[in-house]
């Protein structure tokens, strides 16, 4: 009966081990859910860069907005896809300790707490292929930012340069100069909050660990 019990927990750990690893390769080929977030934030601030688009400011502001929110979504996204991936390398690398293969597995990988920890505990970056999506919508936010931000700018000033004291006119000025302001402060937030996210959820990594013995 022990040894009964025994065949069928290396068993279901087996098949745990074989699901997990499954998994990990699923996280790494969701390429088309990255780009429905990306080709649409992209496809969208190209429509609102048109004249005819332009010349409504408060669509091309409330667009722009839109736009770096999408981009936003997309690195948290990728993020929490990166933190997904290592944590189910962590159960991987605990069967593999259950199962006594951990030699036959690659080196690179985490084998313990302490190396988890002093590669994932400090700044959890996504792997591979999520890692690449995550830049890609890391760096689109400021330049989305930049170029919304000095096209509305340019826009006060051409304002300003047609010297009409008329209603319109002014509506322009005061409106270009607060959709700016306020672009610049989404963008910024929005900026810092995706570059600095790998270090929340280095702590999550760290917390996840806490109680873990040191060997597995």
């Amino acid at each position: 009966m022990c040894e009964n019990a025994d065949d069928q927990r290396q068993t279901a750990l087996r098949t745990m081990q074989g699901e997990l690893l499954e998994a990990l390769r699923h996280r790494e080929q969701e390429i088309l859910r990255y780009l429905t977030l990306l080709l649409p934030a992209v496809g969208g601030f190209m429509w609102l860069m048109t004249e005819e688009r332009k010349e409504n400011l408060a669509l091309f502001f409330v667009g722009t907005v839109g736009v770096i929110f999408l981009l936003f979504l997309g690195a948290k996204y990728a993020l929490a896809l990166g933190y997904n991936y290592r944590y189910l390398t962590i159960q991987l690398a605990k069967l593999e300790g259950e199962l006594k293969i951990k030699d036959a597995i690659l080196k690179g990988w985490p084998r313990n707490k302490a190396a988890f920890l002093q590669r994932y505990g400090n700044q959890c970056y996504p792997p591979g292929i999520i890692k690449v999506f995550w830049v890609a919508f890391l760096v689109g936010i400021p330049l989305v930012t930049i170029i919304a931000v000095l096209m509305l700018v340019g826009g006060v000033v051409h304002a300003l340069a047609v010297r009409e004291a008329n209603d319109v006119t002014l509506w322009k000025v005061f409106f270009g100069v607060g959709a700016a302001g306020l672009l610049s402060v989404v963008g910024t937030v929005c900026f810092v909050l995706a570059l600095t996210a790998p270090s929340r959820y280095g702590c999550k990594i760290s917390q996840l660990l806490t109680d873990e013995p040191n060997e597995w």
